[in-house]
């Protein structure tokens, strides 16, 4: 008998098979400063969804442009 892993979904009381899932390899900072390296697994829509958003404040967020600074003699 083989049983297949599953994601919560954005509604946490539907499950997906995890092989439908999104995934993606992280590493977190944690409160004593020691990096963890976790896996996050998301349905598509809701992965879409995400990388919408990030798009969108790189796109509006102000940018940092060199600026000519006076040369001292």
């Amino acid at each position: 008998m083989r049983v297949d892993k599953n994601v919560i979904t954005k509604h946490y009381y539907q499950l997906m098979p995890l092989s439908l899932a999104t995934q993606e390899f992280i590493l977190v900072l944690d409160s004593e400063r020691q990096l963890k390296a976790t896996w996050q697994s998301y349905a598509l829509g809701y992965a879409s969804g995400k990388i919408l958003k990030i798009s969108n404040f790189l796109k509006y967020s102000p940018r940092l442009y060199p600026q000519a600074t006076p040369k001292g003699n």
